[in-house]
């Protein structure tokens, strides 16, 4: 028989799992309390004052019998040590909290130590509150596959809204055991359910094309048993892989689900479109996608640091938001907006920095360009143009998209860009329209006719009411899926309704009315109301793309799709469940929340601490120091002082006898000049105390009634 070498790497892992197995038989046996044989004794004595004492005092029998005081083992003092650095506090909340600000371990549990450390709660001598990396690893891989478990969508699936775009992604690979870490570009696509923006997923396609979209949709939508049957609606923005009316994304769905589907292609990027072309036209083509080479172009990563001089004020419209929440650069824009309205800008304003540019959202350009113009002396014609286009059409139908987000809006805003182009010059309105005829999605008759039944006027509800009638009529088109073309614009209609000309279309029923009968049609005609039944759906996709950035900054922390899916989940579910500062208070977190998985307030896991369990440390901590101190706090603090500078033997025995002397006076047995005891425990081989005569004298000031209910043995100090 031969006998093979010995794994060290092993043998190590073996010994480890063992010693801690041993470590935790030895804490569950400390922590059960030790059975006493005097009833007399467990009435009279607090139950977790005798666990101190035996703790305290459990050494070997023979040791006890021949020493005349208590003297801790080092195995005593070793196991007390043990229990008190053991971290127990859950660190679920610092875990979610963790992948909101996107920190790494490390970053997270320093920053957790050091604020427990400011607060008093941790110290050279007391570390048992200390945050260790690996438990917050751990806790974030716990969060992150519970809540990838919980998935659930709220509400049955009605629409789908998606986007997509290519991120650097961490990819791991396992190369003869050992595990690497590399970069590389992946597709990602997002999908969200509209309305309330939940977060449905998110996929990786094998590469950007309409087949490869439509086939990773609906393969993640199988995978995870998502119901199909409801969907009535698909939102995306106006590119040809998505809308191309024969193999596009959401044709390629349509076909798949045999049924027409409502289509919302975004209008923001509508509105931005003929900005990019009036650029591209006057000045010249981005080289990249965060800068321009142009005579203008080139001077927009810098105007911030150009002088404010006076320049001539155009007028434009007034814009009134009411109760509508801004970002940094929405409020910029809309400021320099107002600024080159009235001609006059503040040098508050002026000292403001504008955000980077970039070409995939040209809100940040569009205010760079309005910052240039204020700070040149003679503007080219070129710049004046553009300027025009930004202050009569771009900014004005930005925000009025924003104020107005319901898809029911959505023709009126496409004519508000057509009727407010009017003003330009020829050359600016010809590349207008132009580019508005190929992004006329919401002036198909379809969407039209959504306008149409929430108008104000009961005239154009009676006849938006008459023609869906008249479009269930036609059983041949009802029963097969139509093609989803832009319609002709007539750039001189005087109405939203009038953009088309209806008699050289061939009438389809909207799928978001297909659920309503005709005698609820006919007698909404008959009150002359509005339709309440039908789903508000947004004519915008601007919460997909705050979900890409979510996915471009979880493909860059976590490696696989699991892991991103629980980490954009926890980003979710920490900005909407925990509290933040807003105007100067902390908003008090709210667990009902409408996102895919509701969330329950934090669990209390995990035995109790000498500090209050609670998952928000930092809430703790402030609680702590906001508590006025009294006498018994001062006192308080320089016990704990004395005891830090004793060694690890007397701390033990000055702990006791402290101890000793509270229980006494919770007993009201605590007199004026009495001798101090503590416990002298003797162990029989049963591991019982003795019911011995107490070797005690009570002082001359103590009567005799104070010692009769003692049958433990007590030895003089």
């Amino acid at each position: 028989m031969v006998i093979g070498s010995v794994d060290a790497l092993l043998m190590a892992k073996m010994k480890k799992k063992a010693q801690r197995k041993r470590t935790d038989i030895l804490r569950l046996h400390h922590s059960e309390p030790v059975p006493s044989t005097s009833k007399e004794t467990t009435d009279n004595l607090d139950q977790s004052y005798m666990s101190l004492s035996i703790v305290s005092a459990s050494t070997d029998s023979s040791d006890n019998s021949s020493s005349s005081e208590f003297e801790p083992s080092s195995t005593t003092v070793r196991r007390l040590d043990m229990r008190e650095k053991r971290q127990r506090v859950s660190l679920d909340s610092l875990a979610l909290m963790s992948d909101k600000t996107g920190v790494s371990d490390r970053a997270a549990a320093t920053i957790a130590s050091a604020v427990l450390e400011g607060a008093g709660l941790v110290n050279k001598c007391d570390s048992s509150l200390v945050v260790d990396r690996n438990k917050v690893r751990r806790a974030r891989k716990r969060a992150r596959s519970e809540v990838q478990e919980n998935m659930k969508l709220l509400k049955p699936l009605e629409s789908i809204y998606f986007d997509g775009r290519k991120d650097t992604t961490k990819i791991g690979e396992i190369v003869e055991s050992k595990q690497y870490v590399r970069f590389a570009q992946e597709e990602h696509v997002v999908l969200l359910q509209e309305p309330g923006s939940l977060y449905i997923g998110h996929l990786t396609p094998l590469a950007g094309s309409a087949s490869c979209i439509f086939f990773s949709i609906i393969d993640y939508l199988q995978s995870h048993n998502i119901d199909t049957s409801s969907i009535v609606a698909v939102g995306c923005n106006g590119t040809s892989v998505n809308t191309g009316h024969r193999g596009g994304v959401i044709r390629l769905l349509e076909e798949k689900l045999n049924r027409p589907l409502h289509w919302f292609v975004c209008l923001l990027h509508a509105n931005e479109i003929p900005l990019r072309y009036l650029i591209s036209h006057y000045d010249c083509q981005a080289s990249s996608p965060s800068s321009f080479t142009g005579p203008i172009g080139k001077h927009l990563s810098d105007c911030e640091k150009l002088p404010v001089i006076e320049f001539n004020p155009i007028p434009s419209e007034t814009i009134e938001l009411d109760s509508l929440e801004l970002s940094t650069d929405q409020a910029y824009l809309l400021q320099l907006y107002r600024a080159v309205a009235s001609g006059e800008c503040s040098s508050q304003l002026a000292l403001m920095k504008p955000g980077k540019i970039h070409l995939t959202r040209l809100l940040t350009t569009a205010s760079r360009i309005l910052r240039l113009y204020i700070s040149t002396e003679s503007p080219s014609s070129q710049l004046l143009e553009i300027v025009n286009f930004i202050m009569a059409v771009y900014v004005p139908v930005w925000f009025s998209i924003k104020m107005n987000p319901s898809a029911s809006n959505g023709a009126k805003h496409l004519f508000s860009m057509i009727t407010k182009s009017r003003s330009l010059s020829d050359e600016s309105r010809n590349i207008v329209h132009r580019v508005l005829q190929n992004n006329a999605f919401f002036a198909h008759h379809e969407n039209l006719l959504i306008a149409m039944i929430h108008d104000e006027s009961p005239a154009i509800r009676e006849i938006g009411y008459r023609r869906i009638i008249k479009a269930r009529e036609n059983p041949v088109h009802r029963n097969t899926i139509r093609k989803f073309q832009q319609p002709k614009l007539l750039f001189h209609a005087t109405a939203f309704h009038l953009m088309i000309d209806w008699q050289n279309i061939q009438l389809t029923e909207p799928p978001l009315t297909r659920r309503v009968s005709s005698e609820d049609i006919m007698s909404l005609i008959k009150s002359k109301e509005k339709p309440s039944a039908l789903p508000d759906f947004p004519c915008h996709t601007q919460a997909v793309e705050r979900h890409i950035k979510l996915v471009t900054q979880a493909s860059k922390s976590v490696v696989g799709a699991a892991a991103r899916n629980g980490f954009i989940r926890n980003q979710i579910e920490g900005r909407k469940n925990y509290p933040s500062l807003k105007n100067g208070q902390v908003a008090q977190p709210s667990y009902s929340t409408n996102s895919s998985t509701p969330m329950k307030p934090p669990s209390r896991k995990g035995l109790k601490c000498k500090v209050c369990q609670v998952d928000n440390l930092v809430e703790e901590a402030m609680s702590v120091l906001k508590k006025p101190d009294d006498s018994c706090d001062s006192f308080g603090r320089y016990i704990a002082t004395e005891l830090r500078e004793l060694n690890k033997n007397q701390r033990v025995l000055a702990k006791q006898k402290i101890s000793d002397i509270i229980c006494q006076a919770q007993l009201n047995k605590l007199v004026d000049g009495q001798h101090h005891t503590v416990y002298k425990p003797v162990y029989y081989n049963s591991g019982y105390y003795t019911n011995s005569t107490p070797d005690y004298q009570p002082s001359p000031s103590s009567s005799p009634s104070d010692c009769s209910d003692s049958n433990v043995s007590y030895t003089n100090m």
